[in-house]
């Protein structure tokens, strides 16, 4: 994003990537099996997001999780192709 005064009054125009004037994010948490859902519908829509996966719980079973099926590491850097990957 960069910032840029125009006019006589100097007010401050916010300009995103490529001259955009407004965007939104998107993030999603944790690296369940439903990101490979998301992650398709996302990139029909040419829309990039920020996932932020559970390290620890990749590959685990809903059993072995207590929550839901993860998505396998080796499976990461395929998956997310063209979107943030964040951990936490």
């Amino acid at each position: 994003m960069t910032q840029r005064r125009d006019g006589p009054d100097q007010s401050l125009r916010m300009l995103w990537p490529g001259g955009r004037i407004a965007a939104a994010t998107c993030s999603w948490d944790d690296g369940t099996l439903s990101d490979r859902r998301m992650v398709s519908v996302l990139n029909h829509h040419g829309i990039a997001a920020t996932f932020f996966l559970n390290s620890g719980k990749l590959g685990m079973s809903a059993k072995e999780s207590g929550f839901r099926d993860y998505v396998d590491s080796d499976e990461v850097a395929r998956l997310y192709v063209g979107h943030e990957v964040g951990a936490h």
